[in-house]
């Protein structure tokens, strides 16, 4: 995770650079495993269900924390109603790969209204 790779072509020729950059993607050390490939699921889950929810009219304002572990969603953070939480999780579960969703999303009226009680 977070690996970069810079290449000066001014110093050394690109068949140079190829030749180097193959030796390192050959490397056993970068290649990809069980492991890799479900972080990368779940990243690109993540990241398709961020996407989701800034595109729908209903959840794009909110700052919600997306989570994913093999399909199963996590959603954390604060909204200000029950209705922004619960379009979240509808967004965030009509996703493609997502299996389940938990809806950890605090409800700030929710909140207040417990406090003053």
């Amino acid at each position: 995770e977070g690996y970069d790779l810079s290449l000066n072509t001014e110093r050394r020729g690109v068949e140079q650079c190829a030749e180097e950059l193959m030796r390192v993607v050959e490397d056993p050390q970068f290649r990809e495993t069980d492991q890799s490939r479900r972080t990368l699921e779940n990243l690109a889950l993540q990241a398709r269900i961020k996407a989701a929810l800034r595109a729908d009219p209903a959840t794009r304002n909110l700052a919600v924390t997306v989570d994913s572990e093999g399909g199963l969603v996590s959603l954390r953070g604060i909204v200000q109603t029950r209705e922004e939480s619960d379009a979240a999780a509808r967004v965030a579960g009509s996703v493609n790969g997502a299996t389940g969703v938990k809806n950890e999303l605090r409800v700030t009226e929710e909140i207040r209204s417990r406090t003053t009680l």
